[in-house]
């Protein structure tokens, strides 16, 4: 999971280090998220790219094979013929716990994106009035309004 977080934390790090400059619009704001949640999406389908990695730092570290007792379930009339599922140790782990968080991440992300986007429809007529528009005196007479 280590080497999964660095790869994530530094996706995040590079898209905020972009949010914090003073140019940016909601347009790329947008397109930010978009591409988190893009990138964050085709990770789901590098876990063996990431176990290879940790096997390689730590040689000597395995998923945990315990013997763990079989859970037999209460059978209920509605589960007629259901048939539980087991998964070994690594399956379980890539199925309960990366996926799980990587799926997440990419939903917020995705979501995010299209509260920005949305916000950046209603706001867009901001950022397409060309700065020579509004002149040095309405600008003036707008930042003077008074407090009330």
């Amino acid at each position: 999971m280590l080497i999964t977080w660095d790869e994530i934390s530094q996706k995040f790090h590079k898209a905020s280090q972009v949010l914090q400059n003073e140019d940016v619009n909601l347009k790329t704001l947008t397109d930010l998220y978009g591409s988190l949640a893009d990138q964050l999406y085709t990770l789901m389908n590098d876990f063996e790219r990431f176990e290879a990695v940790a096997k390689e730092t730590l040689p000597d570290v395995d998923y945990n094979a315990a013997e763990i007792r079989k859970r037999v379930k209460k059978k209920i009339l509605s589960d007629r013929g259901a048939q539980g599922v087991d998964l070994n140790t690594r399956d379980k782990f890539r199925v309960t716990t990366f996926c799980t968080i990587v799926d997440k991440l990419e939903i917020q992300m995705t979501r995010r994106g299209e509260v920005c986007k949305e916000i950046a429809n209603r706001f867009s007529f901001l950022s397409d009035v060309p700065n020579d528009v509004a002149s040095s005196a309405e600008t003036e007479r707008i930042l003077s309004v008074p407090k009330s």
